[in-house]
């Protein structure tokens, strides 16, 4: 065996290398943010060369919607598919409103660094082209229509679901961010005590009653 055939780094399967740009991107993004993360890097470390990178990446805003962005998509759009599956006479409005905290809570907490690296992008301007500003917005507001189907049949008459749902969900995901320094482990506040306030809070806000 050559010195030459010995460097070489081994062949991957289809869709391994774009796979690898992917995951080692959204740790590159949460750990240092799209300004400090450069393509060199996530290819470096990824096991790959730039010109691969660039086959499937073309700029580093697409790769940044594919990595980080991609997750937070796919996890409302499951959260809008489950809803649609789920008819008003299967699920009271309290049991909605408590596996949809509870589903949001779990994925803030568990993917935190993703949506910070998220929020920061957006806060600086940085990552997010038009495409993936408007792919957002129309995820978004497919869960939002989805609210607005229930709305008669749950009594939510008199609830603008425009405003209400995005501005629950914004509730919820800064809570589960701010988890630490809100509910500081030394106070003794674990996830199950800060759900059932939460979903308390909302079913008393939403239908005027209590769970």
């Amino acid at each position: 065996m050559t010195a030459h055939s010995a460097s070489r780094r081994p062949r991957r399967k289809p869709g391994e290398a774009r796979e690898a740009l992917v995951t080692t991107a959204r740790e590159v993004f949460i750990e240092v943010g799209y300004q400090g993360a450069s393509l060199r890097q996530i290819a470096a470390k990824a096991g790959t060369t730039q010109a691969i990178l660039y086959r499937y990446f073309p700029s580093k805003a697409e790769l940044f919607a594919e990595s980080v962005l991609g997750p937070v998509q796919a996890f409302v759009r499951t959260l809008t598919d489950d809803w649609r599956e789920i008819s008003t006479a299967q699920v009271s409005t309290p049991d909605l409103i408590a596996g949809f905290s509870e589903s949001i809570y779990d994925f803030a907490v568990t993917h935190r660094g993703l949506i910070a690296a998220l929020l920061a992008a957006h806060a600086h301007g940085d990552g997010f082209t038009a495409d993936a500003k408007a792919s957002l917005t129309r995820t978004i507001n497919d869960l939002v229509a989805r609210g607005r189907e229930e709305s008669t049949g749950r009594g939510w008459a008199d609830i603008d679901v425009d405003v209400a749902l995005p501005a629950t969900m914004a509730l919820i995901i800064s809570t589960a961010m701010l988890n630490d320094w809100l509910f500081p482990p030394e106070i003794g506040l674990d996830r199950e005590r800060i759900l059932k306030e939460l979903i308390r809070y909302e079913v008393r806000a939403i239908t005027g009653g209590d769970r």
